[in-house]
């Protein structure tokens, strides 16, 4: 009766995952010997049963994840899913992935002429290709919609012939597909066995009370219950496929369709909702509705693919995950290659009136009717600060172009200044535009755009008065916006409405003040501009100290601004700490689960977002600043830039990466939002290229050289 409870461990640790059985069993015999030894004590058992559990689990985290992996809450997020056996991937070596695509070409070759799939059989064998259960085969020709055909049962030769007949007899111009054959983008999907998803109380319970503890927030809203709560854990979009099975019928999902088809873009926020949106496309298969899934006869399985082939014709055979070309490394040449192809397409986004086409939906080649004039804001610094750093470094691109795209940027800031409605101070500017009116964000970065303004750009000397005058407009006005305790109020209705702000604070607001009053101060010495850069510096520092919010890449920046100008050790001790919070968040120190995650950030119960390796990438470069600065070690905050930087490359469109989308040239250079998102934001943009840029400074400081000095420098009024 002493080893029942044990027993019952096991059975109720393997319910919660499948690696967990052999750890439970192997550790729960150990713990039972060993307790049951000891004569005395009402303890000694709960605390045999509780090791058991620990160790089990330690166990199987440092073999699916690696040592160096840091802990996070086991449910909370994907760390459930390290419990999980993953479905069998069939393994094809290089020379086979080779033949494989050559069989589909001589199949194209032989659809052309009117063969019959009968000839298939015919082809020569390719080696390997153990397990595979079903082969597919996707096609793309120009801008057409792609065609996809599948075959099973053959030799994988005889099978990849089949399906690349099945496809291109789905294709609606025979003569487009019979002539173009040498432009034909090719994609292969082996897929190996099928799992079961579901039938795991213990794993939904967990779940449940995990939604039930972070209720109200979207991102965590996967304690939804029965299958699909299994499914969070059991299925990674864009890695996983799915079968869908009803009365006798399947709907399927191959691994990379969410990326082929755009059916998480724009952004679907939280595992819970990808999952789901994957299970109503599996329904459409069969011409079923969006709720199937949830019918008590719905049978769900999950299984992963071998997923290569040649997207660009005539280029190199290639492996695919999640429908992107992966990148293994970046050393400082491609980093900077990545900056410049970026900083393009935002200059090609600016517009004749100064404005940005805000974002675009690759696979629809469609933009959007929404428009932020901080993040527009934000787009001309950026821009600025990259035309700064082409002129010493010339393969950056072209300084001119980057400024005068800039230029048209704060053209249209400007065209939105004026004084806010019933401000108390005549003088005072804001950046009016939307439904949020006047907001503290827009003010800073209209500041920061005048102060980085590039030399050459003022057309008389009037302008040097008309900016001294817009400074000190806004500057007021962002005084106006800090409440009596340091923090800063989002919009200028909520600062009338309120004498101090309620609720929680804007995440990124805070620190764009300090950063731009910091460079005020810097410009013009003028102490009031400290005094308000301080206030909410110190509210801030104060604010993580008790609270640990996640920190603001802004005010990162903003809090080495003033570590430069006043010599104030305390802000680049804070660096520090804030630098140490971001880089305890990515992958690595975290074991990636996944190797796209690689250079990513944790999100609860999501997957990574480049925006914010972008934006923390942004921010670590300060960091960075900051340690050589004190003298500290920089090798942690370098080693998270340059993992990131490889993060932002792979996931920015290039000539590989892009064979799926229409019109896919006005995405060349853009960096993607996420792993299964494929819009583009010029915001996102912005962050990617001054991000990839910290990244190039630190390897070419590894290669050798010294890199640049610490950058941006607050130009001065009187020297530009």
């Amino acid at each position: 009766m002493r080893a029942l409870p044990y027993a019952l461990l096991v059975a109720l640790g393997g319910s919660l995952g499948d690696r967990l059985w052999l750890p439970l069993i192997g550790v729960g015999l150990l713990c039972f010997l060993v307790f049951d030894r000891i004569p005395r004590g009402r303890w000694r058992h709960p605390a045999g049963w509780l090791l058991t559990l620990v160790v089990s689990i330690g166990v199987v985290e440092f073999t699916a994840r690696g040592p160096g992996g840091r802990w996070l809450p086991l449910a909370a997020d994907d760390r459930l899913a390290a419990l999980v056996t993953p479905p069998v991937v069939p393994v094809v070596d290089a020379a086979g992935r080779e033949a494989a695509v050559g069989r589909v070409d001589a199949a194209l070759v032989d659809w052309a002429v009117r063969a019959d799939a009968s000839t298939c059989a015919a082809g020569a064998e390719i080696p390997g290709g153990d397990g595979i259960r079903e082969t597919h085969v996707t096609l793309w020709l120009d801008d057409e919609r792609f065609v996809r055909g599948r075959s099973a049962g053959g030799r994988l030769g005889e099978d990849l012939c089949r399906a690349t007949f099945a496809a291109l007899d789905r294709g609606e111009d025979r003569l487009r597909w019979a002539r173009g054959g040498d432009r034909v983008r090719i994609q292969i999907d082996l897929s190996g066995p099928t799992r079961r998803v579901g039938g795991r109380p213990v794993r939904r319970a967990v779940r449940g009370l995990v939604g039930a503890l972070t209720a109200g927030d979207p991102n965590r809203a996967t304690g939804v219950g029965g299958l699909l709560s299994d499914a969070v854990v059991e299925v990674e979009p864009g890695i996983d496929g799915v079968e869908l099975w009803m009365d006798g019928e399947r709907g399927l999902v191959l691994p990379a369709d969410p990326v082929l088809r755009g059916w998480l873009t724009p952004r679907v926020r939280g595992r819970g909702e990808k999952v789901k949106r994957l299970l109503i496309h599996a329904a459409r298969d069969i011409r079923r509705g969006p709720g199937t899934w949830r019918e008590p006869g719905a049978r769900l399985l999950r299984f992963r693919t071998l997923s290569f082939g040649r997207p660009v014709p005539e280029g190199p055979v290639v492996e695919l995950v999640r429908g992107n070309v992966p990148v293994e490394d970046a050393d400082a040449d491609a980093l900077l290659a990545g900056a410049a192809a970026a900083a393009d397409w935002l200059v090609d986004a600016s517009r004749v009136d100064g404005a940005f086409t805000y974002e675009r939906f690759p696979n629809t080649a469609s933009g959007s009717e929404d428009y932020n004039a901080v993040r527009h804001a934000g787009c001309v610094v950026g821009l600025y600060r990259m035309a700064r750093l082409a002129t010493a470094v010339p393969e950056l691109g072209d300084s001119e172009r980057f400024a005068a795209a800039g230029f048209r940027g704060e053209t249209w800031v400007m065209s939105h200044l004026r004084e806010p409605e019933a401000a108390p101070d005549g003088r005072m500017r804001a950046v009016d535009y939307g439904r949020r009116g006047s907001t503290a964000g827009a003010a800073a970065f209209a500041i920061l755009g005048i102060l980085e303004r590039p030399p050459g750009l003022e057309a008389h000397a009037s302008m040097r008065s008309l900016d001294e005058g817009r400074l000190e407009g806004l500057g007021r006005f962002l005084l106006a916006m800090i409440d009596p305790d340091g923090r800063v109020f989002e919009s200028w209705d909520d600062a009338r409405a309120f004498e101090r702000v309620v609720g929680e604070a804007h995440p990124y607001f805070p620190g764009l003040v300090v950063l731009s009053l910091a460079e005020l101060y810097g410009a013009t010495g003028d102490d009031r501009w400290l005094d308000g850069a301080r206030r909410v510096a110190d509210f801030e520092w104060a604010r993580y100290r008790e609270e640990r919010p996640t920190p603001g890449h802004w005010t990162i920046q903003g809090y080495w601004e003033l570590y430069r100008l006043t010599g104030d050790v305390t802000y680049a001790r804070a660096n520090l700490v804030l630098g140490d919070h971001f880089v305890s968040e990515g992958y690595p120190p975290h074991g990636p689960p996944y190797p796209d995650y690689r250079g990513g950030y944790h999100r609860r119960d999501d997957l990574p977002r480049t925006i914010r390796a972008a934006s923390r990438s942004e921010a670590l470069g300060a960091v960075v600043d900051t340690a050589r600065a004190l003298g500290e070690d920089p090798t942690v905050y370098e080693d998270a830039l340059l993992a990131a930087g490889r993060h932002l490359l792979e996931n920015q469109y290039r000539t590989e990466n892009r064979y799926y989308l229409p019109a896919s040239e006005r995405v060349a250079g853009a960096v993607r939002m996420g792993l299964v998102d494929n819009h583009c934001r010029v915001d996102g943009n912005k962050h990617a290229m001054l991000g990839l840029v910290q990244a190039w400074r630190v390897a070419r400081r590894r290669a050798g050289d010294a890199g640049i000095e610490p950058w941006p420098v607050t130009p001065q009024l009187d020297g530009r």
